[in-house]
Formats: structure tokens, sequence, C-alpha cells
């Protein structure tokens, strides 16, 4: 997945991401759960980077799924679904109330 924000241009998350993955949360697991639950720790260490990580991941797609909404609402877009048909985009232009179909 972070090479998909990394592709749209959104290297924050793309960086989070990969980061977090591969350096901050592995790291974390590998120093704090051996002294609990031994070298078992140690190789649960990367599946639970995996598990935060994709968790994180959630919670992006979230943040994002809500931000495209938000554009939606304000650029007055519709997005209708015609039987037969992939999809129309329907834009009201309140300025010149006008209705393109595109």
């Amino acid at each position: 997945m972070s090479g998909y924000y990394q592709a749209i241009g959104k290297n924050i998350y793309a960086n989070i991401i990969s980061i977090g993955r591969g350096f901050v949360f592995q790291f974390i697991f590998t120093i704090v759960l051996p002294p609990f639950i031994g070298t078992t720790g140690v190789f649960l260490s990367l599946p639970l980077a995996e598990l935060i990580t994709f968790i994180i991941l959630g919670v992006i797609v979230l943040i994002e799924s809500r931000k495209k909404s938000i554009t939606l609402l304000k650029n007055k877009s519709i997005l209708i679904n015609v039987p037969y048909v992939h999809s129309v985009n329907v834009f009201v232009c309140c300025w010149e109330e006008a209705l393109f179909i595109y």
C-alpha cells in the first residue's frame, strides 16, 4: 500500500506505512516482547508490526474516504449508477445553473 500512496503523491502516508512497518514497530516489538514472553517475542514481533501497520492503514483509508466524500459534497458532484452503463458523473454548476454529464 505504501507504493500506491507514493504513486498518487501522498508521500506522508507512504512514509508512515513503510517506515512504521519496516523499522519502528518491528524494532519496538523486538525490544519490548522478549523480556515478557522470551524468544517467542522475537518471532511475534514481525506479525504484530504487520497488524499495527494494517490498523494504521485502515485509519488512513478511512481518513482519505472521508476527505473524498467531503470534496464530492463541496463540488456538488454526484455519482449515479445506471444499469448497463459503468457510471455517469453528473456535475451541477450552480453559477451557470447548467447540468453537465460526462
